[in-house]
């Protein structure tokens, strides 16, 4: 399985909540072979903001973040916005705020790859 494919599964398993069966360590194998960002991403995943913002400075240096409080449906908001002109923005949305900030550092880490393609 290729990281790109390994990062569909885990954004396609965390926006459906399915965390328990997230191949959370195929993401980061085999650069990261003691497991401690796949640990930070699972700990995200499960509502830890630190463990998110642990994540987010340790693969995404170069971006800023933010998070947007409940929206109409009650779901949050984060973004990860790269810093550069004209950058693009990466959403996540989720009810709870770590997993929609988890759901966008994924999803910057998937335009990095398809950029680098």
């Amino acid at each position: 399985m290729t990281r790109k494919e390994a990062l569909a599964e885990l954004i396609a398993k965390v926006e459906a909540g399915d965390i328990e069966r997230a191949p959370f360590w195929k993401v980061w194998l085999p650069e990261n072979p003691d497991g401690w960002l796949a640990w930070r991403a699972a700990s995200a995943s499960t509502g830890s903001l630190d463990a998110a913002k642990a994540l987010h400075e340790a693969v995404l240096p170069g971006y800023a973040y933010g998070i947007i409080g409940t929206l109409s449906d009650g779901d949050c908001r984060a973004c990860v916005v790269p810093k550069i002109d004209n950058p693009p923005e990466y959403h996540g949305r989720s009810g709870d705020p770590a997993r929609a900030w988890l759901l966008s550092i994924l999803k910057a880490l998937m335009s990095e790859i398809e950029n680098d393609a």
